[in-house]
């Protein structure tokens, strides 16, 4: 792995998606008609701590608005048939093991909830230097490590056939968004949810479009013209067949030099896959309704 890693950290291994158009058309969430009424896929993407909230915990235990991020969402699921799986780190799997237990899995039985642990990676220093240091390598590792834990095959037998995918620091995020699950229903192997963006300046990555497959440029990537033109922000939310976690998991996404305050380290982006889907859709959400990402205090002072 490291010998793949130094060469992108040389630059010689880049993940250049090129000139391309920025999506501009969009289902509206709220004009969508279908709902699904199957076993509901749930997957939560809870690597992270709460070190840039002031927490000393998993980033799901955060209490924001009198409730802790994770009973945001769980609290949306108690209405329907749902298997949820969570995905912690090496930094957190344990508080946030024990946190469930505390909280009695929130209603569900046991058995309805799973957590896995996503992979890690080496880092470098900024002067090009292996460190004694592994951190999570990324969301994008989420394909492989549900595979490794064995969920494909469990999901697979209880019939889920469609699946949400959230993050852990969106509270907005409905986890049985049975609309989109809709259209995977139908036909669609995967489904991008976006939010018109707040300024032609807001540092998101943003949906574009090559070839007739679906790409996310990150803001740091997109050239003056493209973020005039960029009209939808991504935001990390997505539903999709259980064919297309599959076909994810036996994908080599490519690596992400990321650099840090102290050092550089090795990331998956699970938007990469996106490019693989033979059937996509994007739907457009309110962004007051569905979208309020919370990563640190500042956010929090600043919304």
């Amino acid at each position: 792995m490291k010998k793949e890693l130094f060469e992108v950290f040389q630059g010689k291994k880049e993940w250049q998606i090129g000139k391309a158009i920025p999506v501009s058309k969009a289902f509206i969430h709220s004009d969508l008609t279908s709902k699904y009424q199957g076993l509901i896929g749930v997957i939560i993407l809870a690597g992270g701590k709460g070190t840039r909230l002031g927490f000393n915990g998993p980033k799901g235990a955060f209490v924001f608005q009198g409730k802790t991020l994770f009973a945001h969402l769980f609290d949306k699921m108690k209405l329907y048939n749902v298997q949820v799986a969570v995905m912690t780190s090496d930094d957190n799997h344990k508080q946030t093991v024990e946190f469930f237990e505390k909280q009695n899995y929130f209603g569900l039985k046991k058995e309805a909830i799973d957590l896995f642990t996503q992979q890690t990676a080496p880092t470098l220093s900024k002067e090009g230097v292996w460190q004694d240091l592994s951190t999570p390598a990324g969301n994008g590792c989420m394909y492989s490590a549900f595979q490794k834990a064995g969920l494909i095959e469990k999901w697979q037998a209880l019939g889920v056939e469609a699946i949400n995918v959230i993050m852990i620091d969106n509270p907005l995020s409905n986890p049985c968004d049975t609309a989109a699950l809709g259209l995977v229903h139908q036909g669609f192997d995967l489904v991008i949810k976006v939010v018109k963006k707040s300024s032609l300046d807001e540092k998101t990555g943003v949906l574009v479009e090559k070839d007739g497959k679906a790409y996310v440029k990150e803001y740091f990537e997109l050239s003056q013209e493209e973020r005039k033109s960029a009209f939808f922000s991504n935001t990390g939310m997505f539903s999709c067949s259980l064919d297309f976690i599959k076909k994810g998991a036996d994908y080599r996404l490519p690596w992400h030099l990321v650099q840090k305050q102290n050092h550089y380290q090795f990331e998956k982006f699970i938007f990469d896959l996106y490019c693989l889907a033979k059937k996509w859709a994007v739907v457009e959400y309110r962004r007051e309704e569905a979208f309020f990402p919370i990563k640190s205090l500042e956010d929090l002072l600043s919304k």
